[in-house]
């Protein structure tokens, strides 16, 4: 099994979102920010017992997104705006403490830009689709969109090549600011 942790919108902003989104193909994943690449990720026994003790203590965390950006020609994503979600990734980092290596390879720590992925050219979409999806997004997001995360979601894949799904969200319930 493998896993990342993500934070997801509210259900209306969700379903928005993924209304926009199957206009060029089924997304592979709900619309999600990934706090936690599955690198590191693959015995639950190991970091989820740890993970779901720091939600219990964490607050919700106030998101922002704001604009719409993309990663070289390959992925369109609203830019989202969050101290509290870094500060939520760094927390996570400390408690897994994947080798160095791990964090370069996926963006982590001090590379890590959170993201709301719009479309990629991994799901079958051309550069044409993508510059189309990033001239629709504009438009159609002109100004910021603010939500609470309430949640952490856990994501899980029960094999190579197999989608991920969601497996289980961990409330971030604390009584005192955290972030």
């Amino acid at each position: 099994m493998k896993y990342f942790l993500a934070v997801v919108p509210p259900i209306e902003l969700a379903m928005q979102i993924e209304l926009f989104r199957a206009q060029w193909g089924q997304p592979t994943l709900p619309a999600h920010i990934t706090v936690k690449a599955p690198n590191s990720l693959s015995d639950e026994n190991l970091w989820l017992p740890a993970v779901q003790s720091f939600c219990q203590d964490a607050t919700p965390i106030a998101v922002q997104l704001d604009g719409i950006g993309h990663f070289s020609s390959t992925v369109v994503y609203w830019r989202v705006e969050s101290a509290g979600l870094v500060a939520l990734h760094q927390s996570l980092l400390a408690i897994i403490n994947p080798p160095e290596p791990e964090r370069i390879a996926y963006f982590e720590g001090s590379a890590y830009v959170p993201h709301l992925t719009l479309a990629h050219l991994s799901n079958g979409t051309t550069t044409t689709t993508l510059s189309t999806v990033y001239e629709q997004a504009t438009q159609h997001w002109l100004h910021p969109v603010d939500f609470i995360a309430q949640t952490l979601r856990v994501f899980r894949s029960s094999g190579p090549n197999q989608t991920y799904e969601m497996y289980m969200d961990l409330p971030l319930s604390g009584k005192s600011s955290s972030f």
